[in-house]
């Protein structure tokens, strides 16, 4: 057999078994899936909030979900002196332990969630929020990442808001100015929901 027909063959063969493996995790993938949300006999609720961990020395008197939250900022597009307000464009991560999505598979790191397959979300909302939208061009600008062994989600979703930020500008034109990005839980309380923020994620 010449050198380069069998350079070929064993080519041919590495690819089709990177296709095979490929495709097994996108079976094994599927599979769990729908075996978390779409059993029959599965007792997921989206509606519902997962447990609480004790897992934070600041919340040791309830039991509530700890929300991670972290931001990257992509670019600050207008500073309103006279409204007192800025527009920025960012994407806002989440994450969380719901021990109701978890599952164990030796192929995979993580599934990946589309924003149509329901899960519960923490409700957070922009406190000085003037105006806002989520991005859906040419889809919803949405990741939904459920980790393999932790239950462990990623939330992540691109916003550009308009923020209210009160200015004192008497010291003008040698003023500093702080602006804000306030967020917290629309519905839940602190029994309910605990929200840290991390400067980066692992």
């Amino acid at each position: 057999m010449p050198s380069e027909l069998r350079i070929c063959t064993v080519f041919h063969c590495i690819i089709k078994w990177i296709a095979r493996s490929r495709y097994e995790k996108l079976l094994d993938e599927q599979r769990i899936i729908r075996n978390l949300l779409e059993n029959p006999q599965s007792d997921y609720d989206w509606r519902v909030r997962p447990r609480g961990r004790l897992n934070e020395p600041d919340y040791v008197d309830a039991d509530p979900v700890i929300i991670t939250v972290n931001m990257y900022l992509r670019s600050i597009s207008k500073v309103d002196d006279v409204n007192m307000e800025y527009s920025l464009h960012f994407t806002f991560r989440e994450e969380w332990v719901d021990e109701r999505l978890y599952f164990n598979s030796p192929t995979l790191k993580h599934i990946v969630l589309s924003p149509g397959q329901r899960i519960w979300v923490p409700d957070t909302f922009f406190q000085n929020e003037k105006d806002g939208k989520k991005h859906d061009i040419d889809t919803p600008n949405i990741l939904i990442r459920v980790h393999n062994g932790t239950a462990r989600i990623l939330y992540s979703c691109r916003l550009t808001l308009t923020l209210s930020c009160p200015m004192k500008l008497a010291d003008y034109p040698l003023d500093v100015q702080t602006c804000v990005v306030d967020f917290a839980s629309y519905a839940y309380t602190t029994k309910d929901i605990g929200m840290l923020y991390l400067f980066s994620f692992a």
